[in-house]
C-alpha cells in the first residue's frame, strides 16, 4: 500500500495527525469532522481527496505548527510521477514545511528538483565503503599472502571495490563475501579481479547471480531455512530455528524428548552449528546478528567473530537474532519465479508450519522447563506457538498434527500442575486454582477450561473430532463448549509479538458439533448460514436448537413418567444438559462438578471432569 501514491500520502497525513495530537497541538477536530462530512468513508480515498486533505493539513493549522517529511525511494512508488512531483513540489513551498526526499538518479527526478539542494550518496560513502573493504579483506591470511607478492594490485582491487558499489553498501557487502569466497579457496589477484568484474551492478542481478551459485546439494536444505524463516510470526531467533530444522529431519524427535532444561553446552554448540549452516546453506542472504554481552550496568560488548565466543555464551548465542541481510532480498524472494524453485527443491510435501510447531513444543521441553520458571506467563509462549502453527499446518497443507498436540497436552499438565518448585508449590498451586488439572490461563482475557477447550479456540477441528470420538464422555460439555466459541476472544504474545484472536466458529469446527450433538439436517444448516452473519448470530442460533432439544427432551421424559402420586419428576435428568454451564468460567466449573479422586494421568480428567448426573 505505502507504495502507491495513495499510500504515500495515507502514511503521512497518519503521521502527522498522530505526531500533533501526542505533542498537544490543536489539530482542529471540528474542522477535521466537518471535512469528513463532506464524504463517504465507506469507499477508498481517492488521489485528489487525499490532496485536498493533505492540503487541509498544512493550510488550516496553527500557523506556528511546522511540519517536516522525510520520503524515501520516490523511483519505487507506483502511478502517475508527474503527479507525484507536482505534490511534492508544492509541500516545499509552504512556510513551515520542510520535505527531504531519495530516489534513483531518473531524469524526471533531476529535472523535476534541479534547482534545489541535493548530494550524492555515494559521494559520501565512498570513504566509508573503503574503510570496511579494507577492514574485511586486509586481515585474511589469502589477501596477506597476495598483497605480499603484489602490493600494488592488492590495493588496486580495493580501489575497484569501492568504485563499482556506486555507493551501494548491500552492493559491497555481497561483493565482498565473493572476494572473501575467493581467497579462501586460493585464488590469484587476476581471478578476484574476475570475480569483481562478473558481479552484475544491479542488486536483483547479483541476487540471482548468488542463488545460480548455491552449492547444488545444499539447495534443498536452503529452501528449507528460507521457507522456515518467511512463515515465521515475528523476530527468529537462532536456537528455535535450529530445533525447528532438527524436528523437521526427525519428526518424532520431539516426541520422545525428555521434560529436562537444556543445558549451556548444549545451547552453544547447538547454535553454533546452525550459525555455520546458514553461513554455507544461504551465502549470507540470512544472517545472525552479532552477540551482545553485559560487561557492565552501561557497557554492552558486541562480538561479531564468533572465534570471541565461550560455552559461557551458550544463551546469548541461542537468543541472537536471524534476519534477512536487507529487505530487499525478501523483495526478491517474493517474486513468483524465483519462490517457486525454492518450493520445487522440497516438494509440496515440505510444511514448514509443521516444523515450527514442533520447534515450539522443542522449547516446551527443552528451554521453558528451566525450574527457575515460577509463573505461568512464560510458558504459555511455546504453548500457543505450538498451537498457532498446528492450525495453520492444517489450514495450509491439510496436515494434522495429533501427536503433537497430544504430547503438548502431556507436556503442559506436567510443567503447569505437577512440577513442584523449591517451595514445594506447583504453578497451578501459585495461581491460585482450587484444581490441579486445571491449566492456569496467562491472563485475565482468555477462559477456559483444559486442552479441549483451548484447542477449539484455536479451530482444529480435525484434532477435536478425534477426541470426541474417542472420549464421549465429553457430551454433556458440548453445548457450552460451541457457545463459547462465538463468545471468545483473547490477547497472547509469541517470542514478544502481541497476538489478538477473536474466535469465529468456521463451518468445519461447527460440522464437528452437529456431528456429536447430533443435529438434524435443517439445524446443521442453519448453524452453518448463522457463521457467515457474525458471532452474535451464531450464538442466538446455538441457543435456539439447545433450547429446543432441551424441551423435546423434557417432553420425552413427561411421556415415559409412570402415572401415580408416588411418581416425582426431575428434570435435570436430562443429563445431556445438566451441570453444564453456558460461561466456561474455571470458577463456574470447579466449583460444581469435579467429584472423586484427581488425577492427572489420564486424558479425560486433563480435558474436563465428570458429570455429576442427578437421576
Amino acid at each position: 500500500m505505502q507504495t502507491s501514491q495513495e499510500g504515500l500520502l495515507q502514511t503521512l497525513l497518519h503521521q502527522a495527525i498522530s505526531q500533533c495530537r501526542a505533542r498537544g497541538f490543536d489539530t482542529s477536530e471540528r474542522r477535521w469532522e466537518s471535512f469528513a462530512l463532506s464524504r463517504d468513508f465507506s469507499e477508498s480515498w481517492t488521489w485528489p481527496e487525499l490532496e485536498k486533505a493533505f492540503k487541509f493539513l498544512l493550510e488550516e493549522q496553527d500557523p506556528s505548527l511546522k511540519f517536516c517529511f522525510f520520503i524515501d525511494g520516490l523511483d519505487e512508488f507506483q502511478g502517475n510521477l508527474d503527479s507525484l512531483m507536482e505534490l511534492v513540489t508544492r509541500i516545499s513551498h509552504y512556510r513551515n514545511t520542510k520535505i527531504c526526499v531519495s530516489s534513483r538518479p531518473w531524469m524526471i527526478f533531476e529535472d523535476a528538483f534541479q534547482a534545489k539542494p541535493q548530494l550524492m550518496l555515494q559521494d559520501l560513502t565512498r570513504k566509508d565503503i573503503r574503510t570496511y573493504v579494507e577492514d574485511k579483506l586486509t586481515d585474511t591470511p589469502g589477501f596477506i599472502e597476495l598483497r605480499g607478492m603484489d602490493e600494488e594490485y592488492a590495493r588496486t582491487l580495493i580501489s575497484n571495490v569501492a568504485e563499482k558499489s556506486d555507493g551501494i553498501f548491500l552492493w559491497v557487502v555481497l561483493a565482498v563475501g565473493s572476494l572473501l569466497e575467493g581467497l579462501r579457496d586460493g585464488d590469484h589477484l587476476v581471478d578476484l579481479q574476475k570475480r569483481l568484474d562478473d558481479l552484475p551492478e544491479a542488486l536483483n542481478d547479483l541476487f540471482r547471480r548468488i542463488l545460480h551459485n548455491f552449492d547444488d546439494r545444499y539447495f534443498p536444505d536452503a529452501s528449507v531455512l528460507f521457507q522456515l524463516f518467511k512463515v515465521w510470526n515475528g523476530p527468529v531467533k537462532l536456537l528455535p530455528l535450529a530445533l525447528a530444522e532438527q524436528a523437521n529431519r526427525n519428526h518424532g524427535l520431539v516426541l520422545r524428548e525428555e521434560i529436562q532444561p537444556m543445558g549451556t553446552v548444549d545451547k552453544y554448540y547447538k547454535s553454533l552449528h546452525m550459525r555455520r549452516r546458514l553461513d554455507s546453506r544461504c551465502k549470507g542472504l540470512l544472517e545472525v546478528e552479532p552477540v551482545r554481552r553485559q560487561i557492565s550496568e552501561n557497557e554492552v560488548q558486541i562480538i561479531r567473530d564468533v572465534s570471541q565466543l565461550n560455552i559461557d555464551d551458550g544463551k546469548l548465542l541461542a537468543e541472537c537474532r536471524v534476519d534477512f541481510m536487507h529487505r530487499t532480498v525478501s523483495e526478491f524472494l517474493d517474486k513468483d519465479h524465483i519462490w517457486a524453485k525454492f518450493i520445487e527443491a522440497t516438494g509440496e510435501d515440505f510444511n514448514p508450519y509443521a516444523a515450527v510447531a514442533r520447534s515450539y513444543l522443542f522449547q516446551l521441553k527443552r528451554i521453558y522447563s528451566d525450574p527457575s520458571i515460577h509463573r505461568a506467563s512464560p510458558l504459555w509462549i511455546p504453548i500457543f506457538g505450538t498451537l498457532e502453527y498446528a492450525e495453520k499446518s492444517w489450514k495450509q497443507k491439510k496436515v494434522t498434527l495429533n501427536r503433537v498436540l497430544d504430547e503438548l497436552d502431556r507436556s503442559a499438565i506436567v510443567l503447569l500442575c505437577e512440577r513442584q518448585g523449591p517451595d514445594g508449590l506447583t504453578i497451578l498451586d501459585r495461581s491460585g486454582r482450587d484444581q490441579p488439572f486445571n491449566w492456569p490461563a496467562p491472563n485475565k482475557s482468555i477462559r477456559f477450561l483444559g486442552f479441549l477447550d483451548l484447542v477449539i479456540k484455536f479451530d482444529l477441528a480435525m484434532y477435536v473430532d478425534g477426541k470426541l470420538t474417542e472420549h464421549p464422555q465429553h457430551k454433556p460439555r458440548l453445548w457450552s463448549l460451541l457457545l463459547n466459541i462465538g463468545k471468545s476472544k483473547f490477547e497472547y504474545v509469541i517470542d514478544g509479538e502481541y497476538q489478538e484472536r477473536r474466535v469465529t466458529p468456521s463451518v468445519e469446527m461447527v460440522s464437528v458439533f452437529a456431528e456429536h450433538l447430533k443435529l438434524t439436517d435443517q439445524e446443521t444448516t442453519d448453524l452453518k448460514a448463522s457463521v457467515s452473519i457474525g458471532n452474535d448470530e451464531f450464538v442466538q442460533t446455538v441457543e435456539e436448537i439447545r433450547d429446543k432439544q432441551r424441551a423435546e427432551q423434557q417432553s420425552k421424559q413427561l411421556q415415559r413418567r409412570p402415572s401415580g402420586p408416588q411418581s416425582s419428576f426431575d428434570d435435570s435428568a436430562c443429563t445431556e444438559f445438566a451441570d453444564a454451564p453456558d460461561d466456561l468460567s474455571v470458577s463456574t466449573y470447579t466449583s460444581t462438578a469435579m467429584q472423586g479422586p484427581q488425577s492427572h494421568s489420564r486424558f479425560p480428567l486433563k480435558w474436563s471432569m465428570p458429570w455429576k448426573k442427578k437421576l
